[in-house]
């Protein structure tokens, strides 16, 4: 069983608390105090039941490379080298912990199932996505793609056949954002929608602030694993990374 509340399904209740996740953390490094966790820890183990490997990857991948970019002015700052030495500490003894105490768990499987190929929800949401999309376009038009909403008409043959369905699906679509953009816009589509989404990160100058950066760069990495062309929160979403909301979390002021 997987948390999902009153959403669809878990993958869209985790991703629904992606800026929520972000914002908490920041706070409660910025407010060091039992709220501030409390929120925090009340989100963190809303994510690990919703059990979306997607959303807990991005989030890992993100927060990897918040590290990077900002090791600097984190190893610069005493509190903050304290607390990711005791992040870190607390990872490999929990890590350590479930491998020795409980080896056989869900988590492991489902990793161990992603990793040899045989998560079929992975799959379906990376690059048995792209596949599809490209062998629809080779058929149609690559450069410019074959339009909004024809994938379920003209593509529709191509999925039941990849995928050779003993039960054919009424309504047939991509679960992946950039997947569905180079299907319906074609290459140049896809290409656009990279360009445009760095292009506003380098104008929005959305590294000044830490919040924007997390944000930015999960719904880079998230729009190649997962999501649809017409997902109104991730619009939302890209929206909170580009303009600043939240100036406590600039650079200077979150650093100081």
């Amino acid at each position: 069983p997987r948390l999902k509340l009153f959403t669809e399904e878990a993958s869209h209740y985790s991703f629904l608390l992606l800026p929520i996740f972000y914002y908490w953390l920041y706070q409660w490094l910025v407010q060091f105090n039992w709220r501030t966790f409390g929120y925090l820890l009340t989100i963190v183990f809303s994510l690990i039941l919703s059990f979306s490997l997607g959303v807990l990857s991005v989030i890992a991948l993100t927060l990897s490379l918040i590290l990077i970019l900002y090791s600097r002015s984190i190893l610069s700052h005493l509190r903050y080298r304290k607390l990711v030495l005791i992040l870190v500490l607390s990872l490999v003894l929990i890590g350590v912990l479930v491998y020795f105490v409980f080896p056989i768990n869900p988590l492991t499987i489902r990793i161990t199932n992603l990793i040899n190929g045989q998560d079929t929800s992975g799959r379906g949401r990376t690059y048995e996505s792209f596949e599809i999309a490209w062998r629809v376009l080779q058929l149609n038009y690559p450069l410019t793609g074959i339009g909004l909403g024809q994938f379920k008409l003209i593509g529709r043959d191509v999925l039941l056949f990849y995928y050779k369905y003993h039960t054919i699906p009424e309504v047939v679509r991509l679960p992946n954002a950039l997947a569905e953009t180079l299907v319906s816009f074609g290459i140049i589509g896809a290409a656009f929608r990279i360009f445009f989404q760095i292009y506003w990160g380098i104008k929005a100058a959305v590294f000044n602030n830490i919040f924007q950066t997390s944000l930015f760069i999960s719904l880079f990495i998230y729009q190649f694993t997962g999501g649809f062309l017409f997902h109104s929160f991730e619009y939302y979403y890209w929206i909170l990374a580009f303009i600043p909301v939240f100036h406590n979390f600039h650079k200077q002021e979150f650093f100081k």
